[in-house]
């Protein structure tokens, strides 16, 4: 059988990354490959998330902090073992930022970078190198937006680059029919400095949420630093009674089918997977159109709104805009339930196919 093999820093994180790498790996065993994942991290513990059990998840380290160059090359040379045993047909390295290591052990290996980060905000020295040495030595880049792929082709030169965006990977078997009476606005996000919470709550206080009786619930992980930061804001800007910080929990289908918007502050994205996810769970979305993602996934006016980058005004001003339309609301929700086909298991893994059997060849 056809065998490909995922290269990840830590496959045992909770991040969107490795929530969709669970799903791809998975549907590849569907289709009839051997899949391997070689995780840099995580030695001795078990992943997040569930993983085929037909797959086989090779941990090169508990930690490592090794100091580089030492470690990249200690990192290549145990690759290197595990390729020669398993022989794969094709690597794709889950992101550029991963260090040479893999470079050092993929001698004859077709090869595939999948980044998953937003390439103009993240382009560090070091960030600008590995993006260069990813595009010399992979036979294919995928990025998750159409914009990311277009800067890897301007910025690098890439001739192979594409955009293959992430699935939605949330089971909506147990979605509700949307309700003009959801008064919750669902800020499903880290809480930190990219995601820009205080810029949310800024937003909100100009709203007419508190007085129309609707929640702002903001659900997700962050230093208690930064927890404490947005509820000392809240406080100040007088509308602590009508939001709720709550930490994830494995009941997110559950909260989506509470709300009534999904909202993102963020200063900048890679691709949103959790306005992916409120489009297939019928909720109308509203994000700052930052750099990059939200343009890709909302349809302006169809799916939910777009706003002007950092701008509070213009959040609050579409916080209002479909807080106080019902019948918008409902339009949206039918809308982002036709959008959300698009971004299917089925249509991503077909996307991922196509790439396999080019970039190897009949197999």
């Amino acid at each position: 059988m056809p065998r490909i093999v995922f290269f990840i820093k830590s496959v045992n994180n909770p991040g969107g990354t490795e929530r969709v790498l669970s799903v791809i790996s998975s549907q590849f065993v569907e289709e009839g490959f051997d899949v391997d994942i070689i995780s840099i991290k995580g030695k001795g513990s078990a992943p997040f998330f569930k993983f085929n059990d037909k797959i086989t998840i090779h941990y090169l380290f508990s930690d490592d902090k090794a100091i580089s160059p030492y470690r990249e090359i200690r990192r290549g040379v145990m690759m290197k073992r595990i390729f020669r045993t398993i022989k794969p047909n094709l690597l794709v390295m889950v992101g550029s930022n991963q260090g040479l290591s893999a470079r050092m052990a993929n001698k004859g290996i077709k090869t595939v970078t999948w980044e998953h980060f937003n390439i103009i905000i993240n382009s560090s020295a070091k960030l600008r190198f590995l993006h260069r040495i990813s595009v010399r030595t992979s036979d294919a880049i995928v990025t998750l937006t159409e914009r990311d792929a277009q800067e890897y082709t301007r910025r690098y030169g890439a001739r192979n680059a594409l955009c293959i965006p992430n699935p939605v990977t949330l089971d909506v078997s147990g979605r509700r029919d949307f309700s003009a009476e959801r008064k919750i606005m669902l800020n499903p996000a880290r809480i930190c400095k990219q995601k820009r919470q205080d810029l949310l709550l800024r937003a909100w206080s100009l709203s007419k949420g508190p007085e129309l009786g609707w929640k702002l619930q903001i659900v997700g992980n962050g230093k208690p630093r930064m927890i404490e930061s947005a509820r000392r804001l809240a406080e100040k800007l007088g509308i602590l009674d009508s939001i709720e910080i709550c930490r994830p929990d494995k009941r997110i289908a559950d909260r989506y089918n509470e709300a009534g918007v999904v909202v993102l502050s963020s200063e900048f994205e890679g691709l949103p997977l959790v306005l992916i996810e409120a489009q297939a769970m019928g909720v109308p979305q509203l994000s700052f159109d930052c750099a990059t993602g939200p343009s890709e996934i909302i349809v302006g006016g169809k799916t939910g709104l777009l706003a002007e980058p950092l701008n509070v005004s213009a959040l609050a001003k579409g916080m209002d805009e479909l807080m106080t339309d019902d019948n918008l609301r409902l339009r949206m929700s039918g809308e982002s339930l036709r959008n959300a086909v698009n971004y299917s298991v089925d249509n991503i893994t077909r996307q991922w196919l196509d790439l396999y059997h080019r970039t190897v060849g009949p197999n």
